[in-house]
C-alpha cells in the first residue's frame, strides 16, 4: 500500500495547492483567521459529535461486555483521530479499534463485529466474503489474531443484526451524528458571516463526506474535499474562497482535536509497553 498512498498524497497535495494558488491564498487565509477563537467552539461542538458516534457504537456490545463509557469514547476519539490524519485510506482507525476494545476484556470476534456493524449500519450484505477481503488487505497477522478468523467474525456479525434493537439504536444514533455534522457546517458559515439553511448545510456536509470517501487513497482526502466544497458551494452561493475557507477550517479543527488524540493514543502505548516488560 506504500506505492498507491505516496501517489495519493502527491496527487491530493498537488490538487490542494493549485486551488488554493488559483483562487487567491490571501483571500481564503483571511477568511480562515475571520473565524478567530471561533475555531475552538467548532472542535468542541466536533466532540459533541463523536459524542453520537460512540453511542452508535456502544449500543452494540452485549451488556456484559461493554467497557466503561469514558473509555469507549476515548477509542472513538483515537480512532477518528487515526482516520484524519494519517495515511490510512480512512479504516486504520477502525481496526485500531477492535484491538483497543480487545485489550479492554471484548472478545475478538465481538470486538471486529462491532466496529464492522457500526461502520456498515444499515448494510446488509456477504459479511464472509467481506472479511476475507479484510484479511488479504491488512497482510498482517494481528487483525486475524484479533478476530480470531474470517469465519468467526462472520459469525459475529450476523448475531450482531439479528440483535434488532441493537441494531436500530445504532442506525439511529449514526443519523444523530450525521446530523450533528450538518450543524457543524451551519456553524461554520455562520461564523464566517454568510449563515445558510440547514438543509444547505445538509447537502455541503453529505456530498463533501462522499467526495472525501470517494477519494479514500488519498491521505486526508487532501483536494478531493477542497474539490467537493467547491463544485457543491457553486450550487448553492458560496464563492470559491469562502468554500476553501470552509474545508481549511474543518481541517484545522481536525488538527486540533486530532494531534493531542494522537498524543494520548501514543502515550498509552507507550504505558502497556512498560508494564509487558517489567511483566
Amino acid at each position: 500500500m506504500r506505492w498507491p498512498i505516496l501517489i495519493g498524497l502527491l496527487f491530493g497535495g498537488g490538487l490542494f495547492t493549485a486551488l488554493i494558488v488559483w483562487y487567491g491564498a490571501a483571500d481564503i487565509l483571511a477568511g480562515v483567521v475571520a473565524i478567530g477563537w471561533g475555531i475552538l467552539l467548532v472542535s468542541l461542538f466536533r466532540f459533541a459529535i463523536l459524542v453520537f458516534d460512540m453511542l452508535s457504537w456502544h449500543v452494540l456490545l452485549p451488556r456484559e461486555k461493554r467497557v466503561p463509557v469514558r473509555q469507549l469514547f476515548w477509542i472513538r476519539w483515537v480512532a477518528d483521530s487515526v482516520n484524519t490524519l494519517l495515511p490510512v485510506a480512512r479504516i486504520g482507525g477502525e481496526f485500531l479499534r477492535a484491538l483497543l476494545l480487545h485489550r479492554r476484556g471484548v472478545a475478538g470476534a465481538v470486538a471486529g463485529a462491532s466496529v464492522m456493524v457500526d461502520v456498515t449500519a444499515g448494510i446488509l450484505t456477504p459479511f464472509l466474503k467481506l472479511a476475507r477481503l479484510m484479511e488479504r488487505f491488512t497482510s498482517v497477522q494481528a487483525w486475524t489474531s484479533i478476530i480470531g478468523g474470517a469465519a468467526a467474525l462472520d459469525a459475529a456479525v450476523i448475531a450482531l443484526y439479528r440483535q434488532r434493537r441493537a441494531t436500530t439504536l445504532c442506525c439511529f444514533w449514526r443519523i444523530v451524528g450525521w446530523v450533528a455534522g450538518t450543524g457543524e457546517v451551519w456553524l461554520i458559515l455562520m461564523l464566517l458571516g454568510h449563515p445558510v439553511s440547514l438543509t444547505e448545510a445538509f447537502v455541503l456536509e453529505s456530498l463533501g463526506q462522499a467526495a472525501r470517501s470517494a477519494g479514500f487513497m488519498v491521505p486526508g482526502g487532501l483536494g478531493i474535499q477542497e474539490g467537493g466544497f467547491l463544485l457543491i458551494g457553486s450550487h448553492i452561493g458560496l464563492t470559491p474562497e469562502l468554500a476553501l475557507s470552509l474545508s481549511l477550517i474543518k481541517r484545522g479543527r481536525e488538527l486540533i482535536i486530532g494531534i493531542p488524540g494522537l498524543i494520548a493514543w501514543q502515550i498509552a502505548e507507550g504505558r502497556g509497553l512498560w508494564r509487558r516488560r517489567d511483566v
